[in-house]
């Protein structure tokens, strides 16, 4: 018998859910990295880690919602 596998999702795909989470949630708190983190449940060099991975709260992106 073989059994089904579920679709697994790609590193690339997971990568994209992560960064649009943050980006989202980083926009609600409106930069406030403290609030982020507490929210997204993740410590703060690995918010920092992860901003600077995906470019979220540069000079670009705070232009770009203003």
């Amino acid at each position: 018998m073989v059994a089904d596998k579920a679709p697994s999702a790609s590193n690339s795909d997971l990568e994209e859910l992560e960064r649009a989470t943050i980006q989202r949630v980083f926009e609600q708190v409106n930069g406030d990295k403290a609030l982020a983190r507490k929210m997204l449940g993740i410590s703060r060099a690995t918010l920092y880690r992860k901003l600077k991975r995906y470019n979220i709260g540069s000079a670009k992106d705070v232009a770009a919602a203003s």
